[in-house]
């Protein structure tokens, strides 16, 4: 039916929630009758795969309307105190929700200004929510995914962008958000009539100041990651900008707990509070609600049905190991300083002991295949660790008196797990596996370091069967709305607290793997997230302030099924003696050392004396043909770095148009080099597109890249037993590759492949992979694993080319985050934030080099960041051992 003046009072009527018994008398929301009435053709432009798009009405469940009309109420009580702050707090899963709320607030304003305009004058007890002229709402959050559904949404027909003035906040200053299109928008014509909407990243730590628009309401979204660490910061910041703030947090973050003091409106929609508000109103997971950016995608973790979780522990662990751990404890608390705290050295060293009792790889695999991949490994780092020198007096005293014991002790811990062929949690691990009957496992890890070793390790009913992420992945899944779905999930160590956030299962068991004291904290976890008495407490409190009256009736939860499986026995060997665990109180995982350890990428800049005392300690044996270049960045900071012979490096040549990939021996003087700031060795085009994951297009790519990885990872499994250099495994692969029928002229093809610095091309080589894998179920996914690398490949060359003009166009702009354009596009499909791609990435120019220069270095040093006095003496102390050899 068409909408005019004379039957528009007939559409515009309040949103209605159902309740499962008796209804409550809250404000009245417009805003959601536009967003679920048909007639009003509220939609987004979405892609089911990269060539075809077509429009979706966005969708609403019955839990957001009583979640949007429950936030409005809280403003409308709160709108005399400026600052006033409504707090939500959602499943990650929910990633959209701050653009809901957004749209909801302003289309409440849009439906009493049309109401006024037919002469319904609108209650006053909604003026609160009435916007004067170019007043508006600003949404802070690092979700860019929020400007594509901004980009792509339609009502009536028509892109809401060309009407309802939508902004990026740069600086202070407002600017039209036109993704760099001649859209209709990008001369926008903002009279001051309808609320605007900006968008404010807060990429940078400086908040502004001064706004160059008058801000109304402000939403602060800590669902995306990048804010959390600066939530309080953000927050005051918001308060003293805008007459009201909605913030909204991830569940169950319990990082994030400190921001909402008791008074405080919270609406906590968690596994703990489901209870309550399903006894309020009734919500079910509609998997017809396609799409939506509401609740109904986390609602299945919600209601956190058909959960099983069975704690696998040891009953008994071998006294030697006992004894060994005790010894350490003894050992480390004596190097505690007067303060409590403990001396650099001895903390990183402890952080390295947690590592290692950790891994689920045999300690000795790990070392070895470190040392393959030319990184430091375990036994590497300490004796790095070591040669830290004491910071006082204090120090020194520990240094001199006690810390040669503390270093016995950890070498013993370490000789000791290095001679075992097993783990303490890889043992627990490969026992359940064995016996499981699940069609699909999903295993956690923490380090990714080790999913290629676990891989290896499966036993051949299990390889199918299993896929292995990291908690780090499970957890950015969720926020771009992904959850994988399994049979089983194995936690291989208590959640990490960084992700507990993304605790989140449903119709599924899971298994946990406890060593020593892990139990209690599982418990720990386990209540907090499923028997969360204080967000229950929060919910009643917060719904009684709007007028609405509840139970929480602890019938209604459904019980958790937890079983505790303790019959393992870890023993060195077959005679060892074995205590109870029971009243062995030593814990040996701690998250926060361990992700610290992982994240901090071993980067230890070397003086000239450190590395003559140190000299002694590298290991000449597993050393790499490496060049010394002397490099400088724009602002004419100099490094001198070696880097392996074997890499290729992507470069832009002058007056060249493109960034190509170059191997090292090719490098000529003022080549600029490309690279990511945080790791030298990560590949650039890689690194840039994960930011444009989310996008319908990246995702089918991902999709077939995926598949691609997996036939790598089935053929490195059959071939890797262990061999020292990787040639040979390559040049073996190649050999059989070509006995199957492909063609395959030179072993670093191969290599490129396991490096990730290219993909196979041709179908012929694809086959003939696929059939040396042993995965011959491959052979199915060929077509979508050529078509989305061919168009991965088109990808690379475009954003090559796009980073090229970059460059040439704005270097000394991209140094002081200036930017004449805000973003990148690649073809219609991907958007990435300029600013987003110049944070990632380093730009260096070749200054000197010089073939000479070549020498085998330790690999602890390939990369580095070398003084120039340094880089020399290297050069020279690894000729001489060269003559030696």
């Amino acid at each position: 039916m068409k909408i005019n003046r004379q039957n528009l009072n007939s559409f515009i009527t309040p949103s209605t929630v159902k309740y499962e018994s008796e209804n409550f008398d809250l404000i009245e929301d417009y805003g959601a009758t536009f967003i679920e009435n048909e007639v009003f053709n509220f939609e987004e432009r979405i892609a089911c795969n990269p060539e075809d798009y077509y429009n979706r009405k966005i969708e609403i469940n019955n839990l957001d309307k009583f979640i949007l009309n429950s936030v409005i109420e809280n403003m409308k009580r709160k709108c005399n105190e400026f600052g006033g702050v409504t707090y939500l707090s959602l499943p990650q899963l929910a990633s959209s929700f701050s653009i809901l709320v957004t749209y909801n607030i302003v289309f409440n304003d849009i439906a009493s200004k049309l109401l006024k305009l037919i002469g319904n004058n609108i209650n006053k007890g909604r003026e609160f929510i009435a916007f004067s002229p170019n007043e508006g709402v600003l949404l802070v959050s690092h979700n860019i995914d929020l400007l594509q559904h901004v980009w792509n949404s339609t009502f009536f027909g028509k892109y809401l962008r060309d009407y309802v003035p939508t902004y990026i906040v740069k600086n202070g200053q407002f600017k039209v958000f036109n993704f760099n299109t001649n859209s209709q928008n990008r001369n926008f014509n903002d009279d001051g009539t309808l609320p605007w909407i900006g968008f404010y990243r807060a990429h940078r730590k400086e908040l502004v100041d001064e706004l160059d628009k008058k801000v109304k309401f402000i939403i602060v979204d800590l669902i995306p990651t990048y804010h959390r660490k600066r939530a309080k910061q953000l927050i005051d910041w918001a308060k003293k900008k805008a007459q009201h703030v909605i913030v909204i947090l991830p569940s169950n973050d319990i990082r994030l707990s400190y921001l909402v003091d008791n008074n405080s409106f919270k609406f906590p929609v968690t596994q703990s509070t489901h209870s309550i508000l399903n006894s309020l109103l009734p919500y079910e997971l509609n998997n017809e609600l396609l799409h939506t950016w509401g609740t109904n995608n986390s609602l299945a973790v919600v209601k956190s049905s058909n959960i099983s979780f069975n704690i696998n522990e040891y009953s008994s662990i071998d006294k030697n190991l006992i004894e060994a751990l005790i010894n350490y404890e003894n050992e480390l608390v004596l190097c505690r300083k007067s303060n409590g705290l403990y001396p650099e050295k001895i903390q990183n060293i402890d952080r390295l002991k947690v590592q290692m009792l950790n891994i689920i790889t045999p300690l000795s695999q790990y070392e070895t295949t470190k040392r393959i991949y030319k990184q430091l490994n375990i036994y590497d780092i300490y004796n790095k660790f070591k040669q830290i020198p004491p910071s006082d007096e204090e120090e020194k005293s520990i240094d001199t008196y006690l810390s040669h014991h503390f270093y016995r002790a950890f070498e013993e811990l370490y000789k000791l797990l290095y001679e075992l062929n097993t783990s303490l949690r890889g043992e627990i691990l490969y026992s359940k596996l064995k016996k499981s009957a699940s069609t699909k496992i999903i295993i956690l890890i923490i380090d990714n370091f080790e999913r290629q070793l676990i891989s290896a390790n499966l036993d051949e009913n299990n390889v199918s069967a299993v896929e292995i992420l990291t908690y780090k992945e499970f957890h950015e899944m969720q926020l771009k709305n992904q959850f994988p779905v399994a049979d089983t999930f194995f936690l291989t160590t208590p959640f990490p607290t960084k992700y507990l956030s993304s605790f989140n299962f449903y119709d599924v068991n899971i298994e946990l793997i406890s060593v020593l004291n892990d139990k209690t904290r599982y418990f720990k976890h386990i209540d907090m997230i499923y028997k969360n008495v204080s967000d229950c407490r929060t919910l009643l409190k917060s719904l009684e302030s709007i007028g609405i009256t509840c139970t929480n009736d602890d019938n209604l939860r459904q019980p958790l099924k937890i079983t505790v499986e303790n019959n393992y026995k870890f023993k060195l060997t077959q005679v060892s003696e074995v205590l109870n665990t029971e009243n062995i109180n030593i814990t040996i995982f701690d998250d926060v050392k361990l992700i610290e350890l992982l994240k901090s990428n071993n980067k230890y800049e070397l003086t000239v004396n450190d590395y003559i005392k140190n000299s002694s300690l590298f290991n000449y044996s597993n050393t790499t043909e490496a060049q010394l270049v002397e490099v400088e960045d724009f602002e004419g900071t100099k490094e001198w770095l070696f880097i392996p012979m074997e890499d290729s490096l992507k470069i832009q040549r002058a007056n060249k148009e493109l960034i190509k990939s170059i191997e090292v021996s090719k490098l000529k003087l003022d080549d600029l080099w490309i690279r990511i700031n945080h790791d030298m060795k990560s590949d650039l085009f890689n690194e840039i597109l994960k930011l444009a994951a989310t996008t319908p297009l990246m995702k089918w790519i991902n999709h077939g890249v995926g598949i691609w990885n997996q036939i790598l990872e089935s053929v490195w499994t059959n071939y890797y037993n262990g061999q020292r250099f990787k040639k040979t495994i390559y040049e073996e692969i190649l050999k059989d590759i070509n006995l199957q029928g492909g063609n395959i002229k030179n072993y670093a093809t191969i290599a490129n492949w396991f490096k990730h610095t290219n993909i196979v091309r041709n179908q012929t080589n694809l086959q003939a992979l696929i059939k040396i894998s042993g995965k011959t179920e491959f052979e199915e996914s060929m077509r979508i694993v050529l078509s989305s690398v061919s168009k991965l490949r088109s990808i690379h060359i475009q954003l090559g080319k796009t980073i090229s003009s970059l460059i040439n166009s704005y270097s000394k702009q991209l140094l002081q985050y200036e930017f004449v354009e805000e973003w990148i596009r690649i073809g219609d499909d991907i958007t990435i934030p300029t600013e987003d791609i110049i944070s990632l990435i380093t730009f260096s120019t070749v200054k000197d080099i010089d073939p000479k220069n070549r020498v085998n270095v330790p690999n602890e040093l390939l990369y580095k960041n070398l003084e120039k006095e340094l880089a020399f003496v290297i050069l020279s102390e690894n000729s001489l051992q060269e003559e030696k050899l």
